[in-house]
């Protein structure tokens, strides 16, 4: 039964994540994104780097290697350094739908 709960559990979590990161991949990356660093970070690649993990993740059953989980810790680290200087509200949400798909592999 124990088994059971947690193949769902994990089953409505990759959905989850499915959806979010779609919902992610149709947006528009925020112009000030694609020419500006923020606190040091360079947010395109940052963008870039946590796509390619949420993808992999997602095509591979839930699971991560520890470099690629290792991107995923650096870009929560990174949004959160970000999130105080967000002044538009665009970017904000965008900046926090990112926060939450770095949360996939955690």
């Amino acid at each position: 039964m124990a088994q059971m709960t947690t193949k769902r559990v994990r089953t409505e979590r990759v959905r989850t994540v499915d959806r979010l990161f779609e919902e992610h991949v149709r947006a528009e990356l925020p112009v000030r994104w694609r020419t500006e660093d923020m606190a040091t970070v360079d947010l395109a690649f940052l963008d870039d780097q946590i796509a390619g993990c949420v993808a992999t993740w997602l095509s591979s059953a839930g699971r991560l290697d520890a470099g690629r989980l290792s991107v995923l810790r650096d870009g929560l680290r990174d949004i959160d350094r970000v999130l105080p200087s967000l002044t538009d509200n665009e970017e904000a949400l965008f900046a926090n739908r990112l926060r939450q798909l770095c949360s996939t592999g955690s």
